[in-house]
C-alpha cells in the first residue's frame, strides 16, 4: 500500500494547495482499496474531518472521478480518470465500440441506453447515451448495480455455471425488491420465474 503523507519535501513547498493534496491523497487511497472504502475509513486513512472527506466526494462523484459502490456505503476510484489519462483500457476501447449502436437504439426507442461490464459481483456501466425523455436518470458512466437485481446485470450471469453464482454471491444480502436471483433450499441460486 502507498503510505498517503501530507507533507513531502519538496522545492517549492510554498506553492501547495493543500485541496489539491487532499484530492490526491484521497485517489491514492482509493487506488491501493479492492473492496472500496466508507466515508469513515477514508478519514480516517486520510487523517482528515469526515465533512471535509464528504465534500471531496460529492464533487468528484459528480464529475465521475468517484463512484459508489452497489451498497451505496463504499467509494471506488471512478471511470472518468481513465478519460482524463487517456489510457487505451479495455472499457474505453468498449466505450468507442458502443456508443454508435447505442445511440442507434436511443433513436429508435426513445430510452437511455447502456452497456456494462461485470466487476466481481456488480455491473459496471461503461457507456450510456441518454434519452431526451429521461434526461439525467440513473445510467451514468461508472454506476455500479448488483448483478443479481438488474437486467444488464443478469444477462452477464448467463454464462455462469452454478458453483460460479454461489461462489460470486456468498454472503451476500437478498435484494429486498423480489427481482433477484432466488437461493434455493440447498443453498444454490436460482433465476426468478417469470412473473417475479
Amino acid at each position: 500500500m502507498r503510505h498517503v503523507t501530507n507533507h513531502v519535501a519538496l522545492d517549492n513547498q510554498g506553492f501547495r494547495l493543500p485541496a489539491v493534496d487532499r484530492v490526491m491523497n484521497l485517489f491514492e487511497v482509493l487506488a491501493d482499496s479492492q473492496t472500496g472504502l466508507t466515508l469513515s475509513q477514508l478519514s480516517r486513512k486520510l487523517e482528515i474531518p469526515k465533512s471535509t472527506v464528504h465534500y471531496l466526494l460529492h464533487t468528484l462523484h459528480t464529475r465521475g472521478y468517484v463512484q459508489w459502490g452497489a451498497d451505496g456505503h463504499r467509494y471506488f476510484l471512478g471511470l472518468r480518470l481513465a478519460d482524463v489519462t487517456q489510457a487505451d483500457t479495455a472499457e474505453s476501447r468498449l466505450r468507442a465500440v458502443a456508443v454508435p449502436y447505442l445511440q442507434q437504439i436511443v433513436a429508435k426507442l426513445d430510452l437511455t441506453a447502456t452497456v456494462s461490464v461485470r466487476h466481481s459481483a456488480e455491473a459496471v456501466i461503461v457507456a450510456s447515451v441518454e434519452s431526451a425523455q429521461a434526461p439525467r436518470g440513473g445510467a451514468w458512466i461508472g454506476r455500479h448495480m448488483d448483478l443479481h437485481c438488474t437486467a444488464q446485470g443478469k444477462a452477464l450471469l448467463v454464462g455462469l455455471s452454478e458453483e460460479d453464482l454461489n461462489k460470486l454471491f456468498a454472503g451476500r444480502a437478498r435484494c429486498p425488491r423480489g427481482h433477484c436471483l432466488k437461493r434455493r433450499m440447498g443453498g444454490g441460486f436460482s433465476a426468478p420465474s417469470v412473473g417475479a
